[in-house]
């Protein structure tokens, strides 16, 4: 399956582009994550109707045809943004913290 989306983000966008694994440790691989796929929506919509009603299409990657998933992703994409750069120093850290619980308290 992984083939024939990388096939459509190729034709979609003239260029081969690829997808950053999730490192649930790291809140860079987790934002690079979710803005890889942000990046390519529309060709991952696309292969859903290309390919989302044949027999063989996997039920969980149903979801990148539906909007409340593409919603929620650019939510939490947006809340951990600010953390790209995050802490080196334990003063840093609390700074940080106080920023993390900000974002957190506004979209909870």
């Amino acid at each position: 399956w992984l083939v024939r989306v990388q096939n459509i983000v190729s034709t979609s966008y003239g260029e081969q582009l690829g997808f950053i694994n999730l490192c649930e440790t790291r809140w860079n691989s987790m934002q690079g994550c979710f803005a890889s796929s942000l990046r390519v929506r529309t060709s991952l919509l696309q292969f859903v109707i290309l390919y989302g009603n044949g027999d063989d299409f996997p039920q969980p990657l149903h979801v990148f045809g539906g909007s409340d998933f593409w919603r929620k992703l650019s939510a939490a994409e947006e809340v951990i943004r600010p953390f790209l750069t995050f802490p080196t120093s334990y003063n840093e850290m609390k700074t940080h913290s106080r920023m993390l619980w900000y974002h957190i308290a506004i979209y909870v």
